[in-house]
């Protein structure tokens, strides 16, 4: 063919794993492999973007501990079993928690499938000394609902909405709808609403589209509210002026702002599913549910098998799951707490419980002012650490009421 001759542009063939370095052979592996579901899975499916950045920190950061710990690794050819060994002894030897050596593993486990070295990376229980560690309770081992941890949600979401309309509108559907933040971030309330109950599509795990029954007056409340969020039909309650990642870094900035953080309140925005969705087994079974009650067995006993195994499913299906199972790790099946907060924790949250209490009175003697004060230098709160451009000072309970969104109980 003549030089002359049209060509198609040329596209060099990337250089094989055993000349690039470990960081371009990850860059390189996570851009041709990083959105497949993990090899062996029965169901193939691309992955979530938040699973492929995830895959991208624990891979980046094993190699990089790798080094710390002493291991010279060129290639991604180099990686070992021996490897694994260490990185889960280093990790239990940090004490982090079970599920979280447990993804680490799963993550390095797909790497070694990537690299066509299946089966060098088995079980977790293989790589740990002590096995206990890397064993996840699926079932809650205690409530994880605002109300159980004494927490007051509309305080907490008065306050959430006053700081930002958006996050609070966010929240309240999370409170409503038993849905998970992006969930809640993404939700397009006009085309969601379909009369008696809605639908959830957008930022589900996995993608799993599924239906919310609208039961009660304050969800059909909220819905509406949050209709007035958005013009067409495709609007969503997240702030116009954000994507998608920013919106979350905002929602998780307000959230730490008035508390809800496990090292504040001992509450997540997880905890509003929580609640939801023990309040829902409660309400068709009609007894407590098992995380809520000391002597579950019994209780459970004394009600209607039908009743609790429909309620069941319906707690399964609100929360977007397809395996009956899954709903112990909302409604419990274990007694009481894993372990008690230490007394550090006990005072940072009765802190928070008292700074609450002071914000939503309309008066305070000069004492109630000191002290108020004084629990916003221990609570950090006039620090800016989080998304906001600079210090947001929390509104006064007169201010709060009139941009609550959609005030109401469950």
């Amino acid at each position: 063919m003549s030089s002359n001759s049209p060509t198609t542009p040329y596209s060099p063939m990337p250089r094989p794993l055993s000349q690039m370095g470990w960081k371009d052979g990850l860059i390189h592996l996570l851009q041709t492999k990083g959105r497949s579901t993990a090899p062996g899975r029965r169901k193939a499916k691309p992955v979530s973007e938040r699973t492929v950045d995830k895959r991208a920190d624990v891979l980046f950061r094993s190699f990089r501990t790798l080094e710390e710990l002493g291991y010279r690794i060129r290639t991604l050819e180099s990686f070992k079993r021996k490897h694994v060994e260490a990185l889960a002894r280093h990790w239990e030897q940090e004490g982090l928690s079970a599920s979280t050596i447990q993804n680490r593993i799963s993550s390095l486990r797909t790497l070694a499938q990537w690299l066509g070295k299946s089966g060098m990376v088995g079980a977790s229980t293989d790589f740990v000394t002590d096995p206990s560690r890397v064993r996840r309770q699926t079932n809650a081992s205690y409530d994880h609902s605002w109300s159980a941890a004494g927490v007051d949600v509309e305080a907490v979401l008065n306050m959430a909405s006053s700081m930002d309309r958006y996050v609070g509108m966010q929240l309240r559907l999370c409170h409503a709808f038993c849905l998970r933040r992006e969930e809640a971030v993404m939700f397009r309330p006009r085309r969601a609403d379909k009369g008696s109950y809605i639908d959830v599509e957008d930022g589900t795990k996995g993608g799993r589209h599924r239906v919310v029954q609208v039961r009660t007056e304050y969800q059909r409340r909220v819905l509406d509210e949050a209709k007035t969020f958005v013009k067409g039909v495709n609007g969503h309650v997240g702030d116009p002026d954000r994507d998608l990642k920013s919106a979350l870094r905002r929602f998780s900035y307000v959230m730490e702002k008035c508390g809800a953080t496990k090292s504040g309140l001992g509450v997540t925005a997880h905890g509003l599913r929580h609640q939801g969705l023990n309040d829902l087994f409660e309400e068709i079974a009609g007894v407590p549910s098992p995380i809520r009650t000391s002597n579950p067995r019994e209780v459970l006993a004394q009600a209607d098998p039908e009743k609790v195994e429909y309620a069941r499913a319906v707690v399964s299906e609100t929360a977007g799951h397809s395996r009956l199972s899954i709903t112990g790790s909302y409604i419990g099946g274990l007694l009481g707490r894993d372990r008690e907060p230490s007394p550090a924790e006990k005072r940072y949250m009765a802190h928070w419980t008292r700074f609450f209490e002071l914000h939503a009175r309309s008066m305070l003697t000069e004492s109630e002012k000191l002290e108020k004060s004084r629990l916003r230098k221990l609570l950090r709160l006039d620090e800016d650490k989080g998304d906001a451009p600079g210090h947001e000072e929390l509104p006064s309970p007169a201010e709060s009421d009139g941009a609550n969104p959609a005030t109401g109980g469950a």
